[in-house]
Order: C-alpha cells, then sequence, then structure tokens
C-alpha cells in the first residue's frame, strides 16, 4: 500500500512539532502559558527521549518534548493529531506522567524531593464533552471535590476543536487555531512557530528528513492497526461467532478474516453462515 504524504508539513505533523519545539524558548512560552505560571529557567528540551524501567519488563515510552526546568520540575508535551479514543488517552497520560516519575527519582531518594511532573497533549480533535478547549486534571477527593491530594502531578488535554467557550490564555488559543490551519494571525507567538514551520519546508535536506520520519510513523501506526484487526478477528473466531459478523465487527473482508484464520490456523473454528 502506498502512503502519500502531505506537500506541506504543519506544526500538527509528529517531526515539525518537535523540531520547532525542541527550541527552549519555544518550549517554555508555550508550558509556561498553558499553565498560566512563570517558569525560572529551561534545564534541558529532549524530543523523542526514551524511558524505561529496568527493574521490571515494562513498556517504555518515547515522549515528544521532554522538558525539565532548573527547579527539577518536568513536562511533557504531546502533539496527538490521529484521533483517539478518550479512555485510552487518559490511559495514555497516566501512564506517562508515572515513567516520567521514574526517570526522575532514584534509589533511595525522599518522597518529599519528588518535584512538579505535568502531561500536556495537544489534541487536533474534539475531546471528551466537546465544550472546552483546555481542560486540567489534579487528582481531588471525591466526596470532596475542592481537597486536593497536592501530589504535583498535573495531566492537561487541550483541543484544537473545543468550541471556544472556555477562556484561556491568548497565545494558547491562536497555537490552537494554527492546530486548525489557521495562519493569518496578529500574535506574535504563532506567527514566530509559523515562520520556523515555514523554514522547515522550504529547506530540502529538512524537508526529506521528515518525510522519511513521517512514513516511518505511518508504516508503524499502519502494521500496528493490523496487528490490533487480527487480535480482534482471532479473538471472534474462538469465540465461534458467524464469519460475516466477524468481518463487520472487524469493519473488513471475509476473504481477510479466512486469511487471518489460516495463518494463525484457525480454519476449524470458522462458522459459515
Amino acid at each position: 500500500m502506498s502512503i502519500k504524504l502531505p506537500s506541506y508539513f504543519r506544526i500538527t505533523s509528529d517531526s515539525v512539532f518537535k523540531f520547532v519545539f525542541k527550541r527552549k524558548q519555544y518550549a517554555k512560552h508555550l508550558i509556561e502559558k498553558i499553565l498560566g505560571q512563570t517558569i525560572l529557567s529551561i534545564k534541558s528540551v529532549e524530543v523523542e527521549k526514551v524511558v524505561t524501567d529496568n527493574n521490571f519488563d515494562a513498556k517504555g515510552v518515547r515522549f515528544d518534548v521532554y522538558v525539565e526546568d532548573e527547579e527539577g520540575s518536568r513536562y511533557d508535551v504531546e502533539m496527538q493529531s490521529v484521533q483517539t479514543e478518550q479512555e485510552l488517552l487518559a490511559l495514555r497520560a497516566r501512564y506517562y506522567a508515572s515513567m516520567m516519575d521514574v526517570d526522575a527519582t532514584n534509589k533511595g531518594d525522599n518522597y518529599r524531593d519528588m518535584k512538579k511532573t505535568v502531561v500536556i497533549f495537544l489534541c487536533n480533535f474534539a475531546i471528551f464533552d466537546g465544550k472546552l478547549r483546555q481542560y486540567n486534571f489534579i487528582r481531588c477527593a471525591r466526596q470532596n471535590k475542592a481537597l486536593e491530594l497536592k501530589d504535583n502531578t498535573e495531566i492537561i488535554f487541550l483541543s484544537s476543536k473545543g468550541d471556544k467557550s472556555d477562556i484561556i490564555d491568548e497565545d494558547v488559543a491562536s497555537f490552537l487555531d494554527y492546530m486548525n490551519g489557521k495562519t493569518k494571525t496578529d500574535n506574535l507567538f504563532v506567527k514566530s512557530i509559523d515562520k520556523e514551520v515555514k523554514a522547515v519546508n522550504k529547506d530540502p535536506i529538512i524537508r526529506r528528513n521528515i518525510m522519511k520520519w513521517e512514513m516511518k510513523l505511518r508504516e508503524e501506526r499502519e502494521a500496528a492497526e493490523a496487528k490490533t484487526l487480527e487480535k480482534v478477528i482471532i479473538i471472534s473466531l474462538k469465540e465461534k461467532l458467524p464469519l460475516t459478523l466477524i468481518a463487520k465487527l472487524a469493519e473488513t473482508t471475509v476473504s481477510k478474516v479466512k486469511e487471518v484464520a489460516k495463518k494463525h490456523n484457525l480454519e476449524n473454528l470458522i462458522v459459515n453462515n
């Protein structure tokens, strides 16, 4: 299957987003505006940072833009341009936050020394009830929402498709509009970002590398989707569901179901209508 790439890579492109926001000034400014507070100084910005828990056979994490300030607080900013189920998005954010703690702490560290951890998802689709552009989540008591746990962890979701009924920072609002393709703006922050994006698209070497990376990402995504499809078909076959029903549930063809059954020696489980 041939994969068609866009003629112009926008900020929602995984590679372009990382290329632009690996610069401290942009990462710092966006995080500050989202949080509504000042970060004194940025110690480091890493893109494609991989964190694994060496003590367990656990799933590792590859962060988009991983930021650490001079006080030890850590921020992860993710560009999410592919529509993702709300529950899966929430669980992913939870896991990312936990792996940030793994990265920030060492054996023997005191719990009191744990610094702030913030996970930020920039979504190019509607999330939750679709009414807001920014949702900040912290842990609080179910019986008393005003009682915060104060564990220094915050998870924030932003949606460029929110209906703008909420009041958010002007630069953040303009950036979300920019994610939607609105390039004509008087906002200085977005103008600076757009200038970087245009430079990326004009540079033949950078553009070639981005195309290679985008191709790799899409191939990985297609491979993951194919693997998920196979799992759905295998489970359905073991449940002895009719052939045509499996194809309908998996949104595929009957021939594809038969192909998977043959591949995994499950042809004896096929139930014809």
